[in-house]
């Protein structure tokens, strides 16, 4: 079931086949890949295997997929679309307001604009579809590609956090940045 889609990428849930290959697994364990996050650190923390932890019933999980050139297997043609990555949306219903987050765990798809894209689809579907009132993000100062993405996507820099998170042996500033209901966006 496809939520939103473009010619190269589309959105759906996250399914229990996602979580079960290995690929998966990896990614929460590659030190680049998590490089602004806690995942890699440590093992006893989130599991990524563990998707209830998520509760779908509160929360916006959802994969995303490459679309793959169909590609001839003995006699038989197939297409094979590639679980890249998954954003979640944890929202506060009492507030009104939801964080986004996300991991792209194939690296050979950054870079594309795929993570701005999944993130305007993510706003609208917040605004929208669940009359949520603002989507904010906090990410590292450093984080190049997310803070691009979040800028992008029509979000503001609401804030930095001093010294907020402990990543590679120092104390890392975090910006947090938003957009709130009522800002006009190209949702593509």
């Amino acid at each position: 079931m496809k939520i939103y889609e473009n010619d190269e990428i589309y959105v759906r849930p996250l399914l229990e086949s996602d979580i079960e290959k290995e690929s998966y697994l990896q990614w929460f364990y590659d030190q680049e890949v998590c490089k602004y996050n806690s995942h890699s650190v440590f093992s006893h923390g989130f599991d990524p295997l563990n998707i209830t932890e998520l509760d779908p019933k509160s929360n916006i999980i959802w994969a995303v997929m490459a679309k793959e050139k169909g590609s001839w297997e003995s006699w038989n043609y197939k297409n094979a679309d590639l679980h890249i990555g998954n954003v979640v949306l944890y929202i506060d219903w009492i507030n009104r307001n939801a964080e986004f987050t996300c991991i792209f765990g194939e690296k050979k798809y950054w870079g594309k604009g795929y993570c701005t894209q999944v993130l305007k689809w993510i706003i609208n579907h917040g605004f929208n579809k669940l009359g949520i009132n603002k989507v904010w993000l906090g990410t590292a100062v450093n984080n190049e590609g997310m803070n691009h993405a979040a800028l992008n996507a029509g979000m503001d820099l609401e804030a930095v956090l001093k010294k907020d998170v402990f990543l590679n042996g120092e104390y890392i500033d975090i910006n947090r940045l938003s957009i709130t209901l009522g800002v006009n966006i190209a949702y593509d």
